[in-house]
């Protein structure tokens, strides 16, 4: 079966308190969220496509009109994801539907495909570690009908419910898949941005940053390649230096050449290569980042770069300045006898590894 015979239900009318301002409308990849969901939806090949929504816009009713999409209002008001889910429904004029949320930017169809396929005639719904996700998910269009029908008639407005209530199939996924990643608050959706930040680069880059000077940066770019390592990853690490540098040990055939004038020294062995060039002005760290071959993920150590995305390292009592460019705040504890808390052994290091490999768009393993 392909999309041609299955709606697309684009859940759109949320109250997005806790964003604090309408989600649909947040800037994304040149457009909004709501109409990126569209144009993926449209490029995808549904159908139809519904917006589900508690009431008429006119930005609305013009976006619906550009896309030649069908608006459903709520049937039964105040009636939540539910209730819009239903009214989109009623709206649907196809045996199956796929709901997604407009907040979900992520979102693979193809994983939609899959549970389309998985499902064999019921719907079918992901789960991650045992919990069934509605949204992603594809509806049986008369069964879900019947059941949302009779939830709501007995005052019910929660979506997993549904699940209870009709023949369906489920895939399990993996709770760490960015497919199922929500933008609901503007932490998540700086999180957001960050990640498509890299996903738009050839290699993903990381800036570390702090404000004052022995809060760690070295290490803790340290500690989180050795972690990433342990996952497969290969790291490469671009580091400012003010005071300049010196690799070559006196008496080497390097040294010779840099002080005969060479401007320029490549030395080449069986495992690599280092070329020390002069220049007559220092080079953005940028520019050096994208000459890094063969890695994975680039960490960038800089006290001014302020780059998306970017990690601030800072103490526990500091405030650093608000800087939307960083997305991540890692507070060292100052322990009671002067000392700080290791970062070797801080008890967040896999949580901030996870969140690292979320924001340089690479996929996270079990």
């Amino acid at each position: 079966m392909s999309f041609s015979e299955v709606s697309l239900l684009i859940i759109a009318g949320g109250l997005s308190l806790r964003m604090g301002e309408d989600k649909r409308w947040l800037p994304w990849r040149g457009s909004t969220f709501l109409e990126e969901t569209i144009k993926q939806g449209k490029k995808a090949g549904f159908g139809e496509i519904i917006i589900a929504a508690a009431s008429p816009q006119a930005r609305l009713l013009a976006l619906a009109k550009r896309y030649t999409c069908v608006i459903a209002y709520d049937e039964v008001p105040q009636s939540g994801p539910l209730g819009a889910l239903y009214g989109a429904l009623v709206k649907g004029q196809l045996p199956f539907a796929c709901a997604i949320s407009c907040d979900m930017p992520f979102w693979d169809f193809g994983y939609s495909a899959r549970l389309l396929k998985a499902g064999a005639g019921k719907s079918c719904a992901a789960r991650l570690q045992k919990q069934v996700q509605p949204f992603g998910a594809i509806y049986e269009r008369k069964a879900a009908l019947k059941a949302a029908h009779k939830l709501l008639t007995e005052g019910e407005q929660r979506l997993r419910l549904l699940w209870e209530k009709m023949p369906a199939a489920f895939l399990d996924f993996s709770a760490r898949d960015a497919a199922f990643f929500n933008v609901n608050t503007p932490q998540a959706l700086n999180l957001a941005r960050g990640r498509l930040a890299n996903l738009m680069r050839p290699v993903p880059q990381i800036v570390i940053t702090a404000e004052r000077s022995k809060t760690g940066k070295t290490t803790l770019i340290s500690c989180l390649t050795r972690a990433l390592s342990k996952r497969g990853i290969k790291v490469g690490v671009v580091k400012s230096d003010a005071h300049g540098f010196d690799l070559d040990l006196a008496g080497k055939d390097s040294w010779h050449f840099r002080r005969s004038g060479a401007h320029a020294v490549a030395l080449v062995s069986p495992h690599g290569y280092f070329i020390v060039q002069d220049t007559d002005e220092k080079k953005s760290l940028l520019e050096i980042a994208n000459l890094l071959k063969g890695v994975d993920l680039i960490f960038i150590e800089s006290r001014t770069l302020r780059q998306m995305p970017g990690v601030i390292i800072c103490f526990s009592d500091d405030e650093p300045s608000a800087d939307n460019n960083l997305i991540i705040t890692v507070r060292r504890a100052r322990q009671k006898d002067g000392g700080i808390e290791p970062l070797a052994n801080w008890s967040k290091k896999d949580s901030l590894v996870d969140l690292i490999l979320f924001i340089a768009g690479i996929k996270l393993s079990e």
